[in-house]
């Protein structure tokens, strides 16, 4: 469709020089005119019309009513069908007279396929669409550290990505300084036993030796219910199993049997990866439609019949020089653990912007310099009105200046328009030129 339309209008563009072309060469060295001076085609208003009594109308140029785009100084004929020239007065200036405005018949806007909208003013919102990467939220990243030294006796959790639960046993250490305080809390409570009928100094000094041992024990990380095992059995353990606190996903281990360790010393790195974060970028020009607690739509191609909703979390301070863009952090609940760090996403973040001036976004022709649209005119005629526009919005763009509510805009063989529309303006120029260089 797009290659048809390019072909259309190189064709178009094509036809409007060459008729151009025929049209100023027969008009100026062609035949003469029977009465008259020939006709010039877009003379400016004004341009030789001659003063004016007083009372009378001002006549601005004479032009060929069939063919309205030309005209004359003076009163004549047509150069190419011979008919009488009729005067164009300044009280009758139309929508013809803006500055580019062409006249487009009926049949010819059908022939090109001319379309138009209008300009309303409506509630809109921006829609921003970027992809981000999934990653480990780092609030919810655990270190696992032994508050012992010791020989690892045996390992439960060999590799990184195994999932552990809450309270699990992850290694036994063996720890001769472990092993020495059970015993001592063994042999402090058989003291408070033995002492049950002595004075009360006896009983209070053994039941002090009791809550210091249990003291020790607790710096030294021992569970509540392993304590209440010793209580009960009177059995020290050989080995301290060390337990994770928390439930996740291995990211890292640094341990194997038979290695010594020490609380210095990182065991293990677990994530819980029940919230994960997500990082996403977007333009620097977008940046006034995004800000901290925005709600966000995440979906997953890895998943088509699934979205999450999160947050805008954090937006980072600088601006990557290569890209233009900034980096700004999500956070979102993860039930079941679907979403894997490293896995791509799609976002979608919403903003709405209240009533708008909106005018349809294939109306608008940006140059890079300036942006304009045509506009709909009475008589048939489209006048090329230069606009500033601000956030594209769905399937248009909000107008700041140039446009008012109720224009009616060219969406559609714009190009075409264009293409005429210079080409007149061209034509005009030329014609001035020669006209005062007479």
């Amino acid at each position: 469709m797009r290659i048809r339309r390019w072909i259309y209008g190189v064709i178009g563009l094509g036809v409007l020089v060459a008729i151009a072309a025929a049209v100023g060469f027969y008009g100026r060295w062609g035949r003469k005119a029977p009465e008259g001076p020939q006709a010039s085609p877009g003379l400016h208003a004004g341009h030789g019309a001659g003063p004016t009594a007083p009372g009378e109308r001002k006549i601005l140029y004479w032009y060929d009513p069939m063919h309205p785009w030309i005209r004359s100084d003076k009163p004549g004929k047509a150069p190419d069908c011979g008919m009488d020239l009729v005067p164009k007065y300044a009280d009758e200036a139309g929508p013809g007279e803006a500055p580019g405005a062409v006249y487009i018949s009926p049949a010819r806007q059908q022939l090109i396929g001319v379309r138009t909208g209008p300009v309303v003013r409506r509630p809109v919102r921006k829609v921003l669409r970027t992809v981000g990467i999934v990653a480990v939220d780092e609030t919810l990243i655990h270190h696992i550290h032994t508050r012992i030294s010791g020989w690892v006796r045996h390992v439960y959790v060999s590799f990184a990505g195994q999932f552990v639960q809450k309270g699990q046993p992850v290694l036994d250490i063996y720890s001769p300084d472990v092993l020495a305080t059970e015993q001592e809390y063994v042999l402090a409570l058989r003291l408070r036993d033995s002492l049950q009928d002595a004075d009360p100094e006896a009983r209070r000094q053994a039941e002090q030796a009791v809550r210091d041992a249990v003291q020790r024990l607790r710096l030294w990380d021992i569970p509540p219910d392993e304590i209440d095992r010793l209580e009960r059995t009177r059995q020290p353990a050989e080995v301290v199993h060390i337990r994770t606190d928390m439930t996740g996903y291995v990211m890292d281990l640094n341990v194997r049997h038979g290695m010594y360790v020490t609380p210095e010393m990182e065991i293990y790195k677990i994530a819980d990866l029940r919230r994960v974060w997500v990082q996403i970028v977007v333009y620097e020009s977008d940046l006034e439609f995004v800000q901290v607690g925005q709600p966000v739509r995440v979906t997953a191609r890895s998943y088509p019949d699934r979205a999450w909703t999160g947050v805008v979390d954090y937006v980072y301070p600088d601006v990557d020089p290569q890209t233009r863009t900034v980096k700004v952090r999500l956070s979102l609940p993860n039930p079941g653990y679907v979403l894997k760090p490293g896995m791509y996403v799609d976002a979608e973040l919403q903003r709405d912007l209240g009533e708008r001036l909106v005018v349809p976004a294939e109306a608008v022709i940006d140059t890079g310099v300036r942006q304009y649209v045509f506009v709909v005119r009475e008589g048939h005629y489209f006048e090329p009105r230069p606009i500033r526009t601000g956030a594209r919005v769905e399937d248009g763009y909000v107008v700041l200046e140039g446009l008012q509510e109720g224009d009616v805009v060219v969406t559609s063989a714009q190009f075409l328009i264009d293409s005429e529309s210079q080409l007149k303006a061209a034509l005009e120029a030329f014609t001035a030129h020669g006209e005062h260089g007479r």
